[in-house]
């Protein structure tokens, strides 16, 4: 799995990773330069041309994995921009109950993290502070969590780029 930014601009560094944990090896390539780029875990790409890119890794020589990269000429305010953004820290959270509810993945916050959804988040429950990239945060999430705040700070373009979450388990609390 790939984790990075969906959007990008023209001749800004925009920087990639296999998150999977089980590579060894990689291979980057991309629709863009259509040869090997990068052989680690991570790369920085800074596309020239504006359209849809596709970034590919191959990991351990067999398993591939790829994310559509959304490049434009000019810095867009698409969904956001100054002061604008993509999504308010209600909705946020009700993001996040339909995660806990099971009628959807982590994959709904793709646009509004900017496609980082490895992330870390804040999240402070029986007031202990504890962080954990955002995919591992949804998905210790269950029925029994109650969202009792969100807040968010944002990029330019309207990503998030910071989440603090208070929550609690209904009757008595996990242990972890």
């Amino acid at each position: 799995m790939i984790d990075g930014p969906t959007t990008a601009v023209v001749g800004k560094p925009v920087k990639y990773s296999e998150i999977s944990g089980k590579g060894s090896s990689w291979q980057w390539t991309s629709t863009e330069s259509g040869q090997v780029d990068g052989t680690a875990s991570e790369i920085t790409y800074s596309f020239t041309k504006p359209g849809k890119q596709t970034v590919y890794v191959t990991i351990n020589g067999k398993a591939k994995a790829s994310l559509d990269v959304d490049v434009a000429a000019v810095a867009s305010g698409s969904g956001g921009g100054a002061g604008k953004p993509k999504v308010d820290e209600a909705t946020f959270k009700n993001m996040l109950y339909q995660v806990i509810r099971g009628k959807s993945n982590a994959g709904i916050f793709g646009t509004v993290l900017c496609g980082h959804l490895n992330m870390p988040v804040d999240f402070i429950e029986k007031s202990t502070k504890k962080q954990k990239p955002f995919m591992d945060y949804c998905m210790s999430l269950d029925k029994k969590t109650k969202i009792d705040e969100v807040k968010l700070k944002y990029d330019a373009a309207g990503c998030v780029t910071e989440i603090e979450i208070k929550q609690h388990k209904k009757g008595l609390f996990e242990k972890d």
